[in-house]
């Protein structure tokens, strides 16, 4: 039994037949695995990987989903709950403290618009004191994004700012994904244009977070049903800075990644570097998922060969810079260690200097998570640990972030739906 939550976005697109889009972590049905099991201590297969913490949905309700969205910077961690109060959804932030993590919120973030089906916390990021809320479904999924900085009395429970679709089209999504680094944020909005996509830059000024996008990046290939945006990441921090953006559904879904390259004047609207499928195979979805981080990058792809609820077992691909720029093609190919059909292996990536996370959401029905680690000869195509949840149906590692040592991993299904997030010293 796979019960489906919301048409939605990234934990989402089962069904690619189905147009709409909008969100679950970061398409259209939108399906967790079967709910069956009880939560059971996650693996902690080598001291180097320890559970620091384990958190569970602060209001314990079946079909809140915490753990749809995880992210994390320095000593703060962000959680989203995007099926609380009819889907209106919530954020938890969690601040480590001089005992370690805790495992009741520091603060709850309420959907400012306290609306059913905002989705409010479909996808969180955070960067220093600025955290970024999602909420793809507000406004007839025109979708919006709330940014919160934090002051001299901590984490506030009222946005700071708040980013409206600039397109205000219903159906936009914007706020599918959501990313920050530093002073720069990126918002996406994939469905906008006749699913085109696209994705908005907002860059903090003397005066705070303006509300209006900086440069605005458009699909490259302008095609209908590319979903330009629908994953996004950015990386550094006022100099030299790196964007990678999603777009899956390009050239029959083989789907393609762009980055951006900031320059003295600015992002550039066009892509420096273009990333194909690397498989060049029909519904793979590359771009499904994107992480960046200094001069590597990384993107997830569902398949081969099918991006759909057949047989997935999925693929992740590294790219490093070098002397002459970023590469075209993969400096490592990563396979899904299990082999299996149905892991959706890259589902969700996340790196940090040296190590990289990559979700595989339904292996063995309860999910894994493989951590990579670079070594002197550079990234292996082997994990170096593998983390996975004994709780049947728990799809633990549908969502993944990474921030020097501290990783955090959503297991959105666990608990009848109500949903888990582990922390761990990576």
């Amino acid at each position: 039994m796979r019960p489906t939550t919301r048409p939605t976005i990234r934990a989402g697109l089962r069904v690619m037949a189905i147009s709409v889009i909008a969100g679950l972590t970061t398409f259209s049905v939108a399906v967790l695995p079967a709910c069956t099991g009880a939560a059971s201590s996650p693996s902690t297969p080598t001291p180097n990987s320890a559970l620091l913490a384990t958190l569970h949905d602060p209001a314990a309700t079946v079909g809140d989903y915490f753990g749809v969205s995880v992210a994390v910077s320095g000593t703060t961690a962000v959680i989203g709950a995007h099926g609380t109060k009819s889907h209106a959804g919530t954020a938890y932030i969690y601040v480590k403290g001089a005992s370690g993590w805790p495992t009741t919120p520091t603060r709850t973030l309420q959907d400012p618009a306290a609306t059913a089906d905002d989705y409010f916390g479909v996808s969180v990021a955070v960067s220093g004191t600025t955290a970024i809320i999602g909420a793809e479904g507000t406004k007839s999924n025109q979708g919006a994004a709330y940014i919160y900085v934090k002051g001299a009395s901590g984490w506030p429970t009222k946005p700071t700012t708040t980013l409206s679709d600039p397109a205000a089209t219903s159906g936009d999504y914007f706020g599918a994904p959501v990313v920050v680094s530093g002073k720069t944020a990126i918002i996406g909005a994939p469905n906008t244009k006749s699913h085109a996509g696209a994705a908005y830059i907002y860059v903090k000024g003397a005066f705070g977070w303006p509300t209006t996008p900086a440069t605005t990046l458009s699909d490259p290939a302008a095609t209908s049903g590319g979903y330009f945006g629908f994953s996004a990441a950015v990386s550094g921090q006022t100099a030299e800075q790196t964007a990678v953006i999603g777009a899956f559904g390009t050239s029959s879904s083989a789907g393609t990644a762009y980055i951006y390259v900031k320059g003295a004047s600015g992002w550039p609207t066009t892509p420096t570097t273009t990333l194909q499928d690397p498989a060049a195979t029909s519904s793979d979805c590359f771009g499904w998922s994107v992480a960046v981080s200094g001069k590597t990058a990384v993107v997830g792809a569902l398949s081969p060969p099918m991006c759909d609820e057949g047989d997935n077992h999925g693929a992740t691909y590294i790219y490093v810079k070098g002397a002459s720029g970023w590469p075209t093609k993969p400096t490592t190919t990563l396979s899904d260690p299990a082999a299996t059909s149905g892991d959706y292996f890259g589902e969700a990536v996340a790196v940090s200097g040296r190590t990289a996370f990559i979700g595989a959401q339904y292996k063995l029905n309860h999910g894994a998570t493989y951590i990579y680690v670079k070594g002197a000869s550079g990234w292996p195509t082997k994990p170096t640990t593998t983390l996975s949840d004994g709780a049947i149906g728990g799809v633990f590692g549908v969502s993944v972030a990474v921030s020097g040592t501290t990783a955090v991993l959503g297991a959105a299904a666990t608990n009848s739906g109500a949903g888990a997030a582990y922390i761990y010293n990576a």
